[in-house]
């Protein structure tokens, strides 16, 4: 079992001086990294980073493996109400693991349950698994660490009534909830209604709970090997700390990151994912990368308005939507490849023997073999034309390797907060938003900040109303 990180295209000696990362640059780092990993073993042995050893919690592991294949038997569907990091990694790892077209098969080919996430408030989003699902073989499970998160508890109060309505008095039993230990709003209705809950960790952030009851309990009510799961994730703990920059895949990878950034002008981090099922892993990835390191604040409280923007995309569908941009357009973007040596099926282009040169080159290959060519042509054009680019690649598409790249890149998170010197653990900027939010809906204790937006709003507005005819 591996994970292969090529970097190759990201160094001056494959697209140039003007362009390329020089050896100097690396060099550079390598106090910043040594000081970041010594600062995260202390913090670690101190028991400040708990996320490092999530893939080694058993307990918690077993606990949620054995309530999911209990209540696989008895529920045909699960829904998850959560939102940002409480529905990104769950919906990565649903994406990555189970059948694309997990819902519409099958009870007996599917081995787990149907799987809906409305990670949204939007009204018909949410009405719209309503319609779809039975209340009397669902599933709900209610995720937000804080316990008061606004969309997470409207959506709480939403599925509750409904429950309520449909199924009486039994309505406890479709209900199960994770947030924190002790405290918070649902903490304490679950125990009011003696629901079955599960924990988070109060030091791990909701983009880091991928492998906690977050994650892993969907991933178990699916049918996804969750064991499987953590023991790859557990295989990176090492490695990632290991004490050689060049050596290490996660400092490595972040530094590379930053150094695009900070030193050759490419900001825009684009995580180009050739594979469907490794799409949604992406866009876990951006909120992982962007909510931790774009910061205004330094770690000594001086101002700098830093961070890399992260951007998804598939291939093989952006080259044709995308990669004209990449290629001619402006120099400030890098492109990290997320693709795999195996696919979890073959499918052979039949011979036709149509006889033409638009189909034989392709007849006999397969599908997976034309999309690895794609992919490995994509960064060759790339390459040429001076742009940086490297390949993270997985042996296969399974269990093992996407806990590994899961961990890997949470670790690269906390050395890339080294390297741009930001708190990579917080994310003020959105708690400010939140705040906005409870001043809006008119909750008790925020008026000073309605008043604030009313008169904010009412002041030089500029608006173009644009008719419509019907």
């Amino acid at each position: 079992m591996s994970l292969h990180l090529d970097y190759t295209a990201t160094l001056a000696e494959a697209v140039g001086e003007q362009n390329g990362i020089r050896q100097s640059e690396l060099e550079s780092l390598r106090r910043t990294f040594e000081d970041t990993r010594s600062d995260l073993i202390r913090r670690h042995s101190s028991g400040e980073l708990p996320f490092w050893d999530l893939p080694f919690d058993r307990e918690t592991i077993s606990a949620v493996d054995s309530f999911a294949t209990r209540a696989r038997e008895r529920f045909d569907s699960f829904a998850l109400l959560g939102i940002g990091g409480s529905a990104l990694g769950p919906m990565a790892l649903h994406g990555a693991l189970n059948h694309p077209q997990h819902n519409l098969l099958t009870g007996e080919r599917r081995n787990g349950c149907r799987f809906f996430c409305p990670d949204n408030v939007d009204p018909d989003l949410i009405g719209a698994v309503l319609d779809v699902v039975d209340p009397a073989d669902t599933l709900f499970n209610v995720v937000t660490k804080s316990g008061g998160t606004a969309e997470t508890v409207a959506q709480f109060l939403i599925i509750v009534d409904h429950l309520r309505s449909r199924l009486g008095r039994n309505w406890r039993e479709h209900l199960v909830v994770t947030t924190d230990p002790e405290r918070g709003f649902l903490r304490e209705f679950a125990r009011r209604k003696q629901l079955q809950t599960f924990s988070i960790h109060p030091d791990v952030g909701g983009r880091f709970t991928v492998l906690t009851p977050v994650g892993l309990l969907p991933a178990a009510m699916t049918g996804i090997d969750i064991q499987a799961l953590c023991a790859g994730a557990a295989a990176l703990r090492e490695v990632s700390f290991n004490q050689q920059f060049d050596e290490n895949p996660a400092a490595l990878f972040a530094g590379l990151l930053y150094l695009a950034q900070t030193a050759k002008g490419r900001p825009i981090q684009i995580m180009f994912a050739y594979s469907n099922r490794l799409y949604p892993l992406a866009d876990w990835f951006r909120q992982l990368w962007a909510e931790s390191l774009g910061k205004r604040f330094s770690i000594d409280g001086s101002e700098l308005f830093t961070g890399p923007t992260p951007v998804k995309a598939v291939g093989a569908t952006d080259q044709h939507s995308q990669v004209q941009l990449y290629v001619e357009g402006p120099q400030d973007k890098v492109v990290v490849f997320l693709g795999a040596r195996q696919f979890g099926r073959q499918l052979p282009i039949p011979r036709l023997g149509m006889e033409a040169p638009e189909t034989g080159y392709l007849e006999g290959a397969d599908l997976g073999e034309l999309l690895n060519a794609e992919r490995r042509a994509t960064a060759y054009a790339l390459t040429r034309a001076g742009r940086l680019n490297m390949t993270i690649e997985l042996d296969a598409i399974d269990p093992p390797h996407v806990g590994a790249l899961i961990y890997l890149l949470e670790a690269a998170t906390l050395y890339a907060g080294g390297f741009y010197r930001v708190n990579p653990l917080d994310q003020p900027g959105v708690e400010a938003g939140k705040r906005a939010t409870y001043a809006l809906m008119g909750r008790s204790g925020y008026e000073q900040e309605r008043k604030d937006m009313e008169s904010l709003e009412a002041s030089e507005r500029r608006v173009v109303d644009i008719p419509v005819n019907r």
